[in-house]
């Protein structure tokens, strides 16, 4: 899969992604108490394992961008690739603050219909870059079609 490592490359990954995400708790992170306190809807999942998932989720993303940035792909495209992956982090981190901290439930669901979008169509360019880079975006996708059934639930029952 990777022919050379570019340790530049890998570090800014890993570093955009995770730090969205490090921002997105950081600013949340005492309104997600709150969370526990919602009528939450059937299928919902212990605390626990949302601490478990966005981690692996995050670092899957972090591969799939230094896949496509090391790529020999045309730059138009890779460009492309890397604004959907940033608008996409932009959107996910927004919603966390509106989900979480102001509890915009209805709004949020909205908002998170719109980041799957974003993300389905990042997943696409980042295919046609790199089949590999496409697969890892793959259960980023699932996870956010599952988490927008929360929160519309969460946003009926609230």
């Amino acid at each position: 899969m990777f022919k050379t490592l570019n340790l530049k490359k890998l570090v800014i990954s890993l570093a955009v992604t995770f730090g969205a995400g490090f921002l997105a708790y950081f600013f949340s992170r005492d309104a997600m108490q709150d969370y526990a306190n919602l009528n939450l809807p059937p299928l919902s999942l212990p605390s626990i394992v949302f601490s478990i998932v966005w981690p692996i989720l995050y670092l899957l993303m972090s591969i799939a961008l230094y896949i496509t940035a090391n790529s020999k792909s045309p730059q138009p495209q890779k460009s492309l690739g890397y604004v959907l992956y940033g608008l996409q982090l932009i959107f996910n981190f927004t919603w966390t603050l509106f989900f979480f901290v102001f509890g915009f439930y209805t709004f949020s669901a909205i908002w998170l219909a719109i980041l799957i979008l974003i993300v389905a169509l990042c997943t696409f360019v980042f295919f046609k870059i790199n089949s590999t880079a496409g697969k890892l975006m793959l259960p980023y996708l699932i996870w956010l079609v599952y988490a927008v059934y929360l929160n519309i639930c969460t946003a009926i029952l609230n």
